[in-house]
């Protein structure tokens, strides 16, 4: 009897056909977040100042390099498998460790880019917090800005000057009318009727005029006897509080109102 001589072949695997699918498909989920995330940049950075940039943003981008270099190592090389699979050659057990290697290698990397695409995530869900909370704070100051616009438009209404003066003391009134290029610094009489437009004391102009009004308070003015009320435009927010805070440290007493653009507190420019 003859015998058949039999060929031990290893069956064919798909193993390698999958692991090529499983890679190319895990490429385009990163190209396609790499997008999201820039388009997220670029929508974000036309509404709001970007933030500052990475310092570890180089590196990142080289080990990011690096890993697109090894995956499309890997994909030509499961190609170059693919390919002698389907012209039927042999596999060689060498071989099969290799690509097993190979494919822990893989995973343990899509596991580490999984880690950092995590981090991204988190930091960009901090970055838009950071902006909701800047909006609010945006919104709260123009509502602020728009209560000042409107105790402004009310002042407007107002036709006189009044001024309380000190009745225990018997202190005489100072009235600082505040804006934006200059001051002018006008009295009222401790005793007689009240008037609508005070006698000119000083006057300061130029962008350093709160400083040396401040310098003349200090050098020239007396607490005891005196006391101020400032009077402030639109356009002098700003100085009028450091003013109040240094009569305050110097013990005047003070007092603060707005005060139209249209009017004036003593006749001249």
């Amino acid at each position: 009897m003859s015998r058949r001589r039999t060929t031990e072949e290893p069956p064919m695997s798909f193993f390698s056909f999958q692991d090529i699918i499983a890679c190319t498909t895990g490429i385009m989920v990163l190209v396609t977040l790499v997008l999201m995330l820039e388009l997220l940049t670029r929508v974000l950075g036309a509404a709001e100042p970007p933030p500052p940039p990475d310092p570890d943003l180089p590196r990142k981008v080289a080990d990011a390099g690096r890993r697109r270099d090894a995956l499309k190592a890997e994909l030509a090389e499961n190609q170059r498998l693919l390919e002698a699979l389907t012209a039927g050659k042999i596999i060689t057990r060498a071989q099969a460790a290799a690509k097993a290697d190979s494919v822990r290698k893989r995973q343990q990397l899509r596991q580490q880019l999984a880690d950092e695409i995590a981090r991204a995530e988190a930091d960009r869900a901090a970055a838009l917090a950071e902006i909701v909370r800047a909006q609010r704070a945006s919104d709260e100051l123009a509502r602020k800005i728009k209560d000042w616009h409107a105790e402004i438009e009310l002042s407007r209404k107002r036709t006189r000057l009044r001024v309380i003066r000190g009745q225990e003391g018997g202190k005489k009134a100072l009235i600082v009318e505040c804006s934006a290029g200059g001051g002018v610094v006008a009295e009222l009489p401790r005793t007689g009727p009240m008037r609508d437009i005070p006698k000119e004391v000083q006057r300061f102009a130029g962008d350093d005029w709160v400083d040396r009004f401040l310098a003349w308070v200090y050098r020239r003015r007396d607490k005891n006897a005196e006391y101020f009320v400032v009077l402030v435009r639109p356009d002098a927010v700003g100085h009028w509080q450091k003013i109040l805070r240094h009569l305050k440290g110097w013990g005047f007493d003070r007092g603060v109102d707005v005060w139209p653009p249209e009017k004036k507190l003593v006749a001249g420019p």
